[in-house]
């Protein structure tokens, strides 16, 4: 019976081992406001944390949460409060509107679109639309979706990998141009940023606009957890690239941390629009009470799951409290 029991809980702790820890994704400044009725900086910080299967996790506690202030445990005289809080975040939509996706023939990428506009109706979300083939163009409205007629050479080709790097780095979806926007000084965006791609095809054109293969955007957006949610249209798995990769496979690898549909299975705008939902209920708002008054400090968040704990960036944050005025020197003159 006690060789049993010791296996069982061998088991269990290598498995707990074998767990992969929970990743932050986002977590960034909020606020910081000094309390002079207290004597101590009040910090909030908004995250949200993934699975190791790429899923936001929409269940932690407080308990769960332990805060670090420049490397050093939070004392327990320190409040700590965590609210999961419906936060705003951007769903772009990519839309297709090659000669190809022409409604009537391969069509759908309007009624998607409808479709998607209508189910994240309730959902508190700022969405933006972008249509793209040979280029890609600002929607203010979907009644600007115009597929382009067979004979129109302007927008006969399909740069799917270019139109998605676009939009990453006009949110700064990328570590490449969140670095040269913070360089340049401007302001963040939303949070959390969510592309919805729908096209008919595969790449054929995104090497005019000197990005080289579908590997390079896989790996950009694997390195940066972009999140696309991808709808395959008509004979999008019967198309290629220029490395012969099929247009569905091609969605598929780009959905890693999203998700692929083929539009045409039942419900697949339905799921799209729940996972955006998930996710927007994952994002936590952290307050944090620091007893420090002067300088900046770091700030990072641990979290325990299924034994295993996983760590946020350091969050940097100021305090605003009055600088003391300087101790005079005594006067030692005899």
């Amino acid at each position: 019976m006690i060789n049993r029991t010791l296996s069982v809980a061998v088991a269990l702790a290598l498995l707990a081992g074998c767990a992969s820890s929970p990743r932050f994704f986002e977590t960034r400044l909020v606020a910081s406001e000094y309390d002079e009725s207290s004597a101590a900086t009040r910090v909030t910080v908004s995250f949200e944390v993934w699975d190791a299967d790429g899923r936001p996790i929409n269940d932690i506690a407080t308990s769960d949460i332990t805060v670090l202030e420049d490397g050093v445990r939070a004392s327990s005289e320190s409040e700590t409060r965590l609210e999961s809080q419906r936060h705003p975040i951007d769903v772009v939509l990519l839309l297709d509107r090659s000669a190809s996706a022409r409604t009537g023939e391969t069509g759908g990428v309007r009624e998607l679109a409808q479709a998607l506009l209508a189910g994240l109706a309730d959902q508190p979300v700022h969405t933006q639309l972008y249509s793209f083939a040979n280029t890609v163009e600002k929607l203010d409205s979907l009644d600007q979706l115009t597929i382009a007629p067979a004979g129109d050479a302007k927008s006969r080709w399909t740069a799917l990998y270019y139109a998605i790097r676009v939009v990453a780095d006009e949110y700064r979806l990328t570590s490449e141009a969140a670095s040269r926007r913070s360089r340049e000084g401007d302001a963040p965006f939303s949070p959390s940023t969510v592309l919805v791609v729908c096209t008919d095809g595969a790449d054929n054109y995104s090497h005019n606009h000197d990005l080289l293969t579908l590997a390079d955007l896989e790996q950009q957006v694997l390195a940066d957890r972009i999140v696309i949610h991808a709808l395959g249209v008509g004979n999008v798995a019967e198309e290629v690239d220029r490395q012969g990769v099929d247009g569905a496979e091609a969605l598929r690898r780009l959905a890693a941390n999203g998700s692929f549909h083929d539009a045409a299975g039942d419900g697949a705008v339905t799921d799209v629009v729940g996972r955006i939902a998930r996710q927007v209920r994952a994002t936590y708002s952290c307050t944090f009470v620091s007893p420090s008054i002067t300088g900046e400090h770091d700030l990072v968040l641990e979290l325990a799951r299924a034994g295993t704990v996983g760590r946020s960036a350091p969050v940097r944050f100021p305090t605003n409290a009055p600088r003391q005025a300087a101790t005079p020197t005594p006067d030692r003159t005899p």
